[in-house]
């Protein structure tokens, strides 16, 4: 498989998950380790966030509950 076809099926596969309101380990396997995430001021968080990997994931795990996706 070419590098193109498999970061196709690896944007095709986050895209699912994320879709599928994936959290935990699941969604951890798309990312580096040394992530930052970089959060924009909006209606939930009015001043903005920045987060490393273990508070994305916990984030994530928040973001579920808050918007009424249910337990996978």
């Amino acid at each position: 498989m070419s590098d193109q076809a498999g970061n196709l099926a690896v944007a095709r596969k986050y895209l699912q998950a994320i879709g599928g309101g994936a959290v935990g380990t699941e969604l951890r396997e798309f990312f580096a380790p040394d992530l930052v995430f970089e959060v924009f001021p909006n209606r939930l968080q009015p001043k903005g966030n920045r987060r490393d990997l273990n508070g994305a994931m916990e984030a994530a795990e928040r973001g579920r509950k808050t918007m009424g996706q249910p337990d996978l």
